[in-house]
């Protein structure tokens, strides 16, 4: 049975069975997304925690995502904060005539 044939049959299938396929494909589909996401990130960085020494050493999935909401955190009060100080600072208005 070709793809085409198979993708077929469902598009003529009832409701049901679309949802149907459509909850298996994304349960295979984040399956495998989670299965290479831990398989290249070495999973959480939460083994080998009889060792700290050894520990520290190894990339930590968990410390990094603190460190990078940490920085995206202080962006985003960055920008309001530098938001404020335009709000606040006096209005100048430059007015100049044109030129003739």
């Amino acid at each position: 049975m070709a793809l085409s044939d198979f993708l077929e049959r469902i598009r003529l299938a009832d409701e049901t069975t679309k949802r149907l396929w459509v909850a298996v494909g994304t349960l295979f589909a984040m399956t495998l997304v989670v299965a290479l996401w831990f398989s290249f990130f070495g999973g959480l960085g939460l083994g080998d925690s009889a060792n700290p020494a050894a520990a520290s050493d190894k990339f930590s999935f968990a410390e990094s995502v603190r460190g990078m909401i940490a920085t995206v955190g202080q962006m985003i009060t960055n920008f309001f904060r530098s938001v404020g100080d335009i709000i606040s600072q006096p209005k100048q208005y430059i007015i100049s005539p044109p030129n003739q």
